[in-house]
This record gives C-alpha cells, sequence and structure tokens, in this order.
C-alpha cells in the first residue's frame, strides 16, 4: 500500500510539474475536426478506450513495433521514472529512443492494470508488467502512467516503472 501511495504522489508531482497542457494541437482545422470525431463524448466512460490502448501499447511492446511505440507519446513530450532515474523528452527524443537504442523483450505481458480518470481528459494507469530480456531472465516492473486525451488519441504523457526483482 505504502508503494502505490508513493506512486501516486510521485505521479501527481509529475502532473504538477511537468504536464502542462499544450495550447496548440499542432493540426490543421480539418485534422483537428477528424480527430475530434475520435475523442469521446464527454457522457462515454472512457475506462474501455484507455484499455485498448493499453493493450496496443503491450502489443507494441511485444512485437517490437518501433514507430508505434513513438506514436505512442504525447507529441508534447513525455516524463519518465525509470528505476530511479528522472527523463524529460521531447517527443522526437522518444521517437528516437525507440527507433535508434531500444531492444523489444523475448516476452512482454501486462499484469494486473487498474485505471483512474482524473478529468475528461487525463487518467492514471497503475500495475504491473512482466520482461523477459533472455532466459530464464524474468523482470517484474511496477508501472504508472499519466495518459491524455489528446486530438490524436489517447497518448502517454508520464511513467514510471521500477524492476521489483
Amino acid at each position: 500500500m505504502r508503494t502505490l501511495l508513493n506512486l501516486i504522489i510521485s505521479l501527481h508531482v509529475f502532473i504538477l510539474v511537468g504536464c502542462g497542457q499544450a495550447n496548440n494541437s499542432g493540426l490543421s482545422s480539418d485534422e483537428e475536426q477528424i480527430s475530434a470525431r475520435r475523442a469521446p463524448a464527454a457522457h462515454e466512460d472512457p475506462i474501455p478506450a484507455l484499455q485498448e490502448f493499453m493493450e496496443e501499447y503491450g502489443r507494441d511492446l511485444s512485437t517490437g513495433a518501433r514507430a508505434a511505440l513513438g506514436q505512442r507519446y504525447d507529441t508534447t513530450g513525455s516524463l519518465a521514472l525509470i528505476n530511479g532515474r528522472t527523463m524529460k523528452l521531447s517527443h522526437a527524443e522518444t521517437t528516437a529512443r525507440y527507433l535508434e537504442n531500444w531492444n523489444p523483450p523475448l516476452f512482454f505481458a501486462w499484469d494486473s492494470l487498474s485505471y483512474h480518470v482524473i478529468d475528461s481528459e487525463t487518467a492514471l494507469v497503475l500495475g504491473r508488467f512482466l520482461w523477459v530480456r533472455s532466459e530464464p531472465d524474468t523482470s517484474v516492473y511496477s508501472y504508472g502512467g499519466v495518459i491524455r486525451l489528446t486530438p490524436m488519441g489517447w497518448r502517454i504523457r508520464a511513467e514510471i516503472e521500477t524492476r521489483l526483482n
């Protein structure tokens, strides 16, 4: 319970410090209209769309879909706290990391994800994942993600990943 509380506090600090909303989407008015059609109506439950987003994200990690992984992140940039190391990355830096320096796992699976809607455009996803680099190395990580609804759909704004074993 203490770990969960620390994770929530850390994500809250990430949101306050580095996740300010950008006023310019960078899309033309036609692109904004098309993208707006993909956004759920205010009365719709966002949880199914978030679950689908995370399932697709997991599939991209499992299959090594490097270009697709970069597109899962907010175009305004993202924050990451990976095993105690904090990074603030532009969208271009995130995309380059996946295209140039990232190796897919032999196996990846989400475990026990929970979804917490903060407001109509922001959600917190908490859980764990299994990551296998090589046999018999199976790592278990805690995961926390701030996922934002953008004109392009749900995108990752901040992540915390900590190896548990």
